[in-house]
């Protein structure tokens, strides 16, 4: 069971800057992850007989592109590379190669918010409506905890939505910044004579309703279910033209009739369905008249205290700032979207409730998702704006901006097993079924795996700085810059992908997509993760650098440094580096010759007859580094040239006279890389890790189908280009589209 539009004849396969070395396969569990903890060799130990290695592994890097990096000054003058530019790349090919835990993949509750999906609609709503469904109060700081207090409630509403234009008619309510219209005075004015109408109507469909008593109440919700087929969202109404309009209007009203007749047909019923479908007519010439409205592009979300007073049927009779005999309250909204067109009225807080605290994980999944937030109109309030979302990083400043004495207004829902979803529209983002931290798992008790082993950790989740942690027995050395390098500077966008567009991310199942989501009522399978995100190796850079669109482009610019390839004399160059290692294992020395030159696997002897075929393709395999990476910076070859190992014998020879053994030549190195592969299980680590795989990262990348392959500078288009005119705001994929991977099994053509 899926939802419509996860239908696969709707999908458009595409390829991206990145893809994926998928996962290793379950089992080895003794190869890929060697340690105890307390076995795992310290930087800082003697030797112990362990054999043990120390040294020096030194190597060059030749560019093959222009890079983007970082680089300091020397004193003296030149330029460096820190050593960490390049620990990042070889702790990635480390971890890969070992098959170890993927270990920088943020692992925060996922967040969504999907209109057209009914898995997301059910989970709001839960059969009723949103004033009923989602509870509103008033977050606030204690301490270093957030809680969320309750709102007094409207019987049985949280809160109620109030049109905007009756708000206007209420008199000095809202600010001109807290319109979501740029309104006319001839569009009020209609507005308020339509109100006035459905006001007698109303009065006119309750006497009637009095009148039917309990003969209504039993087809109370069969006539609830029938309008809610025609909300005006949803209603294929065309409401510019105003002949069509009233043609639509009719057709509707005919239908409305024939399917509430088949709730109750006695024609007691007709003049209280009649007056219903009156009064439905009188709403849709009001949401064709907001339909017809420029929005107002000064609009600001805000937070405003006012006082109210409900009719005899619970309804909102006025609203004003301050007024006797009324209740307090406030007024509320937040960001305008295409089709809002209230304004919320919130209750006092309930002060004699002691509030439900908000956990770490929510919160920690609210401020992930805010990373992303950008803000599409009214730029000039860009901060104010970003601020009135920042509710848990910056609450004080928040608070304090918006004058919120109460707490700041959130809506939530607590499900049954006490986890909360929090957000400061009604509509807000809910977790995935499925989160990373399930779907990635943890390492087995007590274990470590290579990567670890070699780049440090901290058993428990401890900080480096602990006693309880293990340090790295790996030092990455400055790299220096040639002094006749040649420098330049350039504008990129940069996006970060998210692990949250499954899309992309989940292995899909043949042409059908997975998802995060739970699908039916019967347990499925957990879906699978793609793998290790890399990016492609590029035949050249890309020339543009910048996309033509969206408008606001320039404020998603970045602008880096370029180390071009070449020197002042237009010659190439290559920087050198080096290594060095402490109390590490012939094996371990092997897996970090690996990941840093990947063609040494030609030189395996315990293996060359699996390796064979590979060989061609390690000669052309390519390293990146640096930024920009999706636009072909970057590229290089890394070349061992040799290893200093430092001699262990405690005689005068081995202390004073040679001290260091020199290991020149790759053809030489091919004992430690044996041993790596050999304690891994040989051939069953070729098919363990995917190797194949990842040797194909480190290829050149040329796109099958190059009209369906997506840069970041060229996406914009390609949206517009193959969803007929898609237009998203705020940025992500277009649910068409899903990565057609070149390391699935079975590839999307």
């Amino acid at each position: 069971m899926t939802d419509k539009n996860s239908r696969s004849d709707k999908l458009v396969p595409i390829t991206l800057p990145y893809d994926f070395v998928p996962f290793p396969e379950n089992g080895n569990d003794v190869c890929r992850y060697p340690y105890a903890i307390k076995d795992v060799p310290k930087h800082n130990a003697f030797n112990n007989g362990l054999e043990l290695l120390s040294g020096q592994i030194r190597y060059r890097i030749t560019p093959y592109s222009d890079l983007v990096i970082e680089a300091r000054a020397k004193r003296g003058g030149g330029y460096f590379i820190g050593g960490s530019q390049l620990r990042g790349k070889v702790r990635a090919n480390v971890a890969i190669l070992s098959g170890s835990d993927p270990k920088f993949i943020n692992r925060s509750p996922m967040l969504y918010r999907d209109f057209t999906r009914g898995a997301y609609r059910n989970i709001i709503l839960k059969d009723s409506t949103l004033e009923r469904a989602v509870k509103v109060g008033f977050l606030r700081k204690n301490g270093d905890k957030f809680y969320v207090v309750p709102t007094q409630s409207f019987g049985e509403r949280n809160f109620v939505m109030l049109k905007e234009h009756w708000l206007i008619q209420q008199k000095a309510v809202l600010k001109r910044s807290q319109q979501l219209f740029d309104w006319k005075d001839k569009a009020l004015r209609e507005l308020e004579e339509f109100e006035k109408k459905i006001k007698q109507i109303t009065d006119r469909i309750h006497v009637e309703k009095e009148k039917l008593a309990e003969k209504y109440d039993k087809v109370r919700e069969g006539i609830k279910k029938v309008f809610e087929q025609y909300g005006f969202t949803k209603s294929p109404i065309n409401w510019n033209e105003l002949n069509k309009f009233g043609e639509s209007l009719n057709d509707h009203s005919k239908a409305i009739m024939r399917k509430l007749r088949r709730n109750a047909s006695h024609s007691e019923f007709d003049e209280l369905f009649r007056l219903m479908i009156e009064r439905w007519r009188l709403k849709a010439h009001i949401h064709r008249i907001y339909s017809n409205q420029s929005g107002n592009s000064h609009y600001t979300p805000y937070q405003q205290n006012v006082d109210f007073r409900l009719n005899a049927y619970g309804g909102v009779e006025c609203v004003r700032l301050s007024m006797q005999n009324a209740e307090k309250g406030y007024l509320y909204n937040s960001t305008k979207v295409g089709t809002k067109r209230s304004h919320y009225l919130i209750g006092a807080p309930k002060d004699d409730h002691q509030g439900y605290e908000v956990k770490q994980a929510t919160i920690d999944g609210y401020n992930q998702n805010f990373k992303k937030f950008r803000v599409i109109e009214n730029k000039e309030d860009e901060q104010n704006i970003k601020l009135f979302y920042n509710i848990f990083s910056d609450y004080e400043n928040c608070s304090n901006q918006f004058r919120s004495v109460d707490g700041l207004v959130v809506f939530y829902q607590i499900d049954d097993d006490g986890q909360m979803a929090i957000g400061r529209t009604p509509y807000f983002k809910i977790p995935y079924y499925h989160q990373l931290n399930d779907l990635l798992g943890n390492s087995p008790e007590g274990k470590v795996d290579y990567e670890d082993a070699l780049f440090g950790f901290a058993p428990n989740g401890e900080g480096q700085e602990r006693e309880a942690a293990y340090k790295s027995r790996l030092r990455f050395e400055p790299i220096d810059i040639p002094e006749d390098a040649v420098w330049g500077r350039a504008d990129f966008l940069l996006p970060t992908p998210q692990a949250s567009a499954e899309r992309m991310y989940l292995r899909p199942n043949g042409r059908t997509p997975a998802t995060y989501e739970k699908v039916g009522k019967v347990e499925q399978p957990k879906p699978k993760l793609n793998g290790y995100k890399y990016y492609h190796v590029l035949g050249n850079v890309l020339e543009k650098t910048m996309p033509t669109l969206p408008k606001d482009k320039d404020a998603m610019l970045s602008r880096r440094n370029l180390l071009k390839k070449e020197t002042k004399a237009g010659e190439p160059y290559t920087l050198k580096g080096t290594i060095s290692f402490t109390n590490v294992h012939r094996e371990e020395l092997g897996l970090l010759l690996l990941g840093l030159d990947l063609k040494l696997l030609r030189h395996s002897r315990l293996f060359k007859e699996q390796l064979s075929p590979y060989y061609s393709q390690l000669e052309e395999a390519y390293e990146l580094i640096g930024g920009a990476k999706p636009y072909g910076y970057g590229k290089v070859k890394i070349h061992v040239d040799s290893i200093a190992l430092e001699k262990q014998g405690t005689d005068f020879d081995s202390l004073v006279v040679h001290p260091v053994e020199i290991i020149e030549g790759q053809e030489n190195f091919h004992s430690y890389v044996d041993a790596f592969m050999d304690r891994m299980k040989g051939a069953d680590y070729f098919q363990t890790v995917h190797l194949g795989a990842y040797i194909r990262s480190k290829q050149e990348f040329i796109p099958e189908h190059s009209k369906l392959h997506i840069n970041w500078n060229n996406m914009q288009e390609q949206i517009q280009n193959q969803t007929r005119g898609y237009k998203k705001k705020g940025g992500g994929y277009p649910k068409e589209w899903m990565l057609s991977s070149l390391n699935h099994d079975e590839p999307m053509v």
